[in-house]
């Protein structure tokens, strides 16, 4: 008497749960891709840099204009 999972039935639930990961996280990166395009095309920076306390200024801009 067996009373366990197999090697197979164990891969296909990794299968199952990292196809339904991916599935969940798709529209959260659809729409952060879609929210850079946007934020590129009205000439923003598609990433924020935020930092309060910067001692390097330029490098805080340069950052700010990318």
């Amino acid at each position: 008497m067996f009373f366990g999972d197999s090697g197979r039935d164990r891969w296909t639930k990794a299968a199952v749960c990292f196809a339904a990961g991916g599935a969940l996280l798709l529209p959260l990166a659809l729409l952060q891709g879609l929210r850079a395009l946007d934020r590129r095309a009205k000439g923003q920076a598609w990433l924020k840099y935020h930092s309060s306390n910067s001692e390097n200024e330029d490098e805080a801009e340069e950052l700010r204009l990318l």
